[in-house]
């Protein structure tokens, strides 16, 4: 990953993800409880947000994704099913395709407030 400037909103940075070469932008930063950013690779546009909040015994980490694009929408069927999503409703039309996970609990801390 090669970051462009601080960590600060309208920063970008490039990174790859398999084969794919992405260009990213952090959108939100919110600290300690989020950061987000957007990026673009071959006609899929992304939003991807990490909000961590603390709990009694280490940080609760959620994950938000959505993707959308010509690229999503050709192969919703098999990114749903990639992403653990398949009997959620995978249509060819159900674009944008939005992922949630929830992590609990990652790591001891003591400065994420609570929640």
């Amino acid at each position: 990953m090669h970051l462009q400037g601080q960590v600060a909103e309208g920063t970008e940075f490039r990174w790859i993800a398999g084969s794919m070469k992405i260009r990213s932008r952090i959108e939100q930063v919110d600290p300690p409880y989020r950061i987000g950013w957007s990026g673009r690779t071959l006609g899929i546009r992304a939003q991807h947000t990490w909000t961590f909040a603390a709990v009694e015994k280490g940080t609760k980490v959620r994950t938000e994704e959505s993707f959308e694009g010509f690229v999503v929408w050709l192969f919703a069927r098999q990114m749903r099913k990639a992403f653990g999503l398949a009997s959620a409703g995978a249509t060819r039309g159900s674009t944008p395709l939005h992922i949630t996970h929830w992590f609990l609990p990652i790591l001891p801390t003591s400065s994420c407030p609570r929640g």
